[in-house]
């Protein structure tokens, strides 16, 4: 199918310049392990991402468009679903009015759930967590292909294995056992649903795993899912160039030494003795001396007392390097 060209119009042209640099405006440091990546295959990578070593890979006007599109159709399906009698979503949390936020890992592992459903006319008197996703055609094509191949609540864990992780831990968390997705084409124009059980031993193999990542590493990154920078989870992943390539990291609170996320939900930072804000963290200090894992190189030297601390690498090229605060 022949794509439209984009047309040579400059206001158009502006309107996309102004999207990105909204979002780019917008970006934050994250405040916790998303529960939408808690099934990526790389360990290494969601602590990275934790850590915020690599700045955020720029989304361009047409990706921003897309998660618009996903928002709206939302919004949307959430208005279709409510049409039908006997049947109620909660698309706001009863408690809070808001969106329904969840949270696991001591604080640290955080997400957004859709809503709660009841009263399908397929399982009339069962509450499933909902969630709806926008996706192309030849994507929700391939779901309604693993539905009738291998039945529909085999579907969603063989059609994307990702939104199937975080569907186990969202139900987890709000003790239900059953997974409600919609999914339509762009602009709802075609929908079509998948149901799944709660898998009890997955959810908690996940967050158990998430766990390790956040509390079990507190100067390095766990190994890589592959020592192959090609391999395609490697080769597109937001950290390649720290993590393969020796790229140096961000430097801000979350890479440095000091700082080690707490049981409560908060991170400390042990040369202040204090609980930074979210966007202080982003800030960082002059004190700030990168975690050893994070530099590549082999740490030879180092003091970290007084003033004026120091830790000394021999980089793999030969040479030293000292990383030393700022004076």
């Amino acid at each position: 199918m022949a794509k439209i060209p984009l047309p040579a119009d400059p206001t158009l042209a502006a309107v996309d310049r102004e999207l990105e640099r909204v979002a780019k405006a917008a970006r934050r440091l994250g405040n916790t392990l998303p529960m939408s990546a808690i099934g990526h295959p790389c360990s290494r990578a969601l602590w990275y991402g934790l850590h915020a070593v690599s700045p955020p890979s720029p989304v361009d006007a047409v990706g921003l468009k897309r998660m618009a599109d996903g928002n709206m159709g939302e919004t949307l399906q959430a208005t279709r679903l409510k049409l039908v009698p006997g049947l109620t979503l909660w698309d706001r949390d009863p408690e809070t009015g808001g969106q329904w936020r969840l949270s696991a890992c001591n604080g640290h592992v955080g997400g957004y759930v859709d809503g709660v459903i009841l009263g399908l006319i397929q399982a009339p008197r069962t509450a499933h967590v909902w969630e709806h996703k926008q996706v192309n055609e030849e994507s929700q094509l391939k779901l309604h292909k693993a539905k009738i191949e291998l039945g529909e609540k085999a579907a969603l864990r063989a059609w994307n294995y990702g939104y199937w992780a975080t569907g186990q831990v969202y139900m987890h968390v709000l003790e239900l056992n059953r997974h409600y997705m919609t999914v339509s084409s762009p602009g709802g124009r075609h929908t079509i649903s998948v149901r799944t059980d709660a898998d009890p031993k997955a959810a908690y193999d996940l967050l158990v795993r998430a766990d390790n990542v956040i509390f079990e590493y507190p100067d390095r990154p766990p190994p890589r899912c592959s020592e192959d920078p090609a391999w395609h989870v490697c080769r597109w992943c937001d950290h390649h160039a720290v993590c393969h390539q020796g790229a140096m990291p961000q430097r801000h609170c979350r890479t440095c030494i000091s700082l080690a996320p707490i049981a409560d939900g908060t991170w400390h930072c042990g040369r202040w003795n204090e609980t930074p804000s979210r966007e202080l963290q982003a800030l960082g200090c002059t004190h700030q001396l990168f975690l050893p894992g994070l530099i590549p190189g082999e740490q030879t030297d180092a003091d970290d007392s007084g003033e004026n601390a120091w830790i000394e690498y021999r980089m793999s090229d030969g040479s030293t390097w000292r990383n030393e605060v700022e004076p």
